[in-house]
Parts: structure tokens; sequence; C-alpha cells
């Protein structure tokens, strides 16, 4: 059986965070180590879509400059909010995909912006289906405020989202949302469940995340393993003291209707972190700015 797919990923690359007190990180050689690195993934994994963020304007300007001559678009979404911005971006391949920026999902609560996500409209060309395709870059666990700010983006995103799964729409949510599959704002607030046998007795009620197989480590631990370097078990690596030093914080969610629900399905076994040599090793050296792991999914159509 002929199948057709469509292969997405989400990475944080640690470029220009939206915060005013950061600086860029953009310059010549880390613009070009990126666009490596985004060309490995188009051409590894046959990705039709990537997003990113943590990047400005600026940063987009330069990937532009290195995509033109290739099929691949490069589509701005740092526009401003409040007093901050969006920070992402999504690079696609126009050959496979159309992709229309439709609007931000965000709000303001006691002078605060609230930023949710950002709704987009994604085509695919072989059967002209379309998919919505939400991303999220929600608030730091660093700032004070970030913790409210991310359980007020759950009831946001999930009221849009819910409406969309009542018309039947197909949802794929992607981000960064600086909590673990299992934290409140994800899986009281956005209704985002490992559990396929609820997702499926409820299919417009609550959301799919695969990203839970992440929160532990595919390496076990025996006496060959003593002196294993690293343990990676999610996308992010940042030694909190009093927590964790591997965190799940990239993660992909679906709408229930890709379990069984409609003509595409999710590919749970290419959805995933991915941890190729080159990534893991930028991971653990500090030399380098980039602190998150990309991750992946695959959507199939027989």
């Amino acid at each position: 059986m002929f199948l057709h797919s469509l292969k997405m990923a989400w990475w944080n690359v640690s470029m220009s965070p939206a915060s005013n007190k950061a600086a860029s990180k953009g310059n010549t050689n880390t613009h070009k180590q990126l666009f490596d690195n985004l060309m490995f993934l188009f051409s590894k994994y046959d990705m039709a879509v990537i997003a990113l963020c943590e990047v400005s304007s600026t940063d987009i300007v330069a990937l532009d400059t290195h995509f033109q001559k290739s099929p691949f678009q490069v589509l701005d979404l740092t526009f401003k909010a409040g007093k901050t911005r969006f920070d992402t971006a999504i690079i696609y391949n126009k050959d496979l995909v159309f992709i229309e920026h439709q609007y931000d999902l965000k709000n303001e609560i006691r002078s605060q912006t609230i930023k949710a996500g950002q709704k987009i409209l994604l085509t695919e060309k072989m059967n002209m289906d379309e998919f919505t395709l939400i991303l999220c870059h929600w608030a730091s666990k660093i700032s004070q405020s970030g913790l409210e700010k991310r359980l007020k983006s759950g009831t946001i995103l999930y009221e849009e989202a819910k409406e969309l799964m009542n018309n039947n729409k197909q949802v794929i949510i992607m981000g960064d949302f600086n909590d673990n599959p299992y934290d409140e704002s994800l899986f009281r607030k956005l209704n985002a469940t490992r559990c396929y046998e609820s997702v499926r007795r409820h299919p417009t009620e609550l959301l799919y995340n695969p990203f839970w197989r992440n929160i532990v480590s595919n390496i076990q631990y025996n006496y060959t393993k003593a002196d294993q370097v690293s343990f990676p078990s999610g996308s992010h690596r940042y030694r909190d003291p009093f927590g964790e030093i591997w965190h799940s914080y990239d993660q992909i969610l679906f709408s229930g209707n890709f379990l069984g629900f409609s003509a595409w399905h999710l590919n749970e076994p290419q959805t995933k972190v991915i941890e190729d040599t080159n990534f893991l090793d930028m991971l653990l050296c500090s030399k380098t700015i980039f602190d998150h792991l990309p991750v992946m999914c695959e959507i199939t159509r027989p």
C-alpha cells in the first residue's frame, strides 16, 4: 500500500529570545551553523515544514538569503505582542505545502501579554487537504509570572482547539511549552493526554500527546553504562539545582481525528525527539548556542 506522508519539525534554536533583556546570538557564524543543521533536517528526514522559535526578523533575513534558489520558503512570524513579540518562523517546502498565517492567539491580562500561540493554515498540495497548525512558545520558568502565564496560555489554547475539533478540523499543536507533559498547563488546562483510549473515546475534547514517552531515557542503566556521559530524556538540557537536568518541553500534540477518525493518521514511530549525534554533540558542548533538540512528527494518508 502506498502511503502519502508529511513530516514536520519544531526546534527552539536559542538564537534571539523574545525578551528585551536577552542579547541575540545571531551572527554570520551562528546563522551558517543554523542553516547547515536545517538543511540536514530537510535532507535526512524529508521535512515538509520546520518551525523555529527564538529567532528575530534579522535571523530570518539571513536564513532567507541562505535558502535562495531552493524549494524552501521562509515565513516570518516575529510579530509584536504588547511590550514583547512572538519569536517564531516557519521554513517549508513550497513544492509540498502552502502555508498561511491566520492570526495570533493572545490576550491582555493585568497589563501582561499572554502569547498562547499562532494559528497557521497548512495545505498539502497532493490532495489539497487542510490542517490547522498552532505554534507555541510559552512563558519561561525564569520569570516569576511564567507559571500563571503558562496556565492561562493552556486555557486560551484549549478553547481555540476545542472549537476547531468540534468542527472536525485536523489540529496539530507544536512548541516549546516550558512545561513537561504532566504539568498542569498541558495535562489539565490543554487536556493533552498520553491515553489513546481516552482520546479515541473523546476525540473532540482531548488532545493526544505522544511526547509523554520522552520523559524517561531510552538508555537503561546497567554496569556497562557506568561511563555513560549523558542519558537523554527529553528535548532540553538545563541544570535545575532543585530538579532535573533533562526536560521534555518541546512537544507536538494531535487532535483525536488523527487516531483513526480521518484519512490522515499519526505515525507515532516517526514522532520523536531527534537525537542524531550532531545535535546531541551540540547540546553537550558549552561552546555552542543550542540547548534544545528538534522534535518531529509524521502524518500519513493511505
